[in-house]
């Protein structure tokens, strides 16, 4: 899948667009561009590179990324409309050290919020990603594991630490608001 576009903008335009893909990337770990939400992964590549060529100036941000398997991914999820939005908890609710249970994207879909120690959010489905068991918070270790099978989750990267499955949790995306925090969609 590709995605190419050109447009003449002046500073002003410019300064806006940056502003507005910086803010998603921040507030939600999306970039949209006509229409299509692309997901972040919580670290990538960002490359910066100035040319100059046959009298143009060009500059490039590039962002880069890789799934499991080491090869560019270029999952998507559905247009932003389609993107259900639920408030978990409410911002005295977020306190260091705790873990909220919730739904998401359906009523049937288990998910988790963690407040890590240093008062930044994560959250993820709860479903373990060797044979769809549902992870437990651990409150001692302030990690996610599984029952069935040990397998343990870091809960600031939803990387597998130790046990059976995949490598990663599925994300799920958080915006914080005045009144708490939401869910305003996942990873596919």
């Amino acid at each position: 899948m590709g995605f190419k576009e050109k447009k003449i903008m002046d500073q002003r335009e410019a300064g806006k667009l940056l502003e507005k893909l910086g803010k998603d990337i921040f507030e939600r770990g999306i970039v949209k561009l006509e229409g299509t939400r692309f997901i972040l992964p919580e670290k990538f590549e960002v490359e910066l590179e100035y040319k100059e060529k046959h009298g143009k100036n060009k500059l490039e941000i590039e962002f880069k990324w890789y799934n499991e398997s080491g090869r560019s991914s270029s999952k998507v999820s559905p247009p932003e409309t389609t993107q259900q939005i639920v408030r978990i908890a409410t911002t005295d609710e977020l306190s260091p050290g705790k873990a909220i249970s919730f739904t998401y994207p359906t009523d049937t879909d288990k998910a988790i919020l963690i407040v890590l120690p240093n008062s930044e959010l994560r959250a993820y489905s709860t479903v373990c990603t060797h044979k769809d068991k549902c992870l437990k918070w651990d409150e001692g270790l302030k990690k996610l594991y599984c029952p069935a099978h040990g397998a343990v989750f870091d809960p600031e990267s939803g990387e597998k630490v130790k046990g059976p499955g995949g490598k990663f949790l599925r994300k799920v995306y958080l915006q914080k608001r005045e009144d708490g925090v939401y869910a305003v969609g996942c990873a596919l």
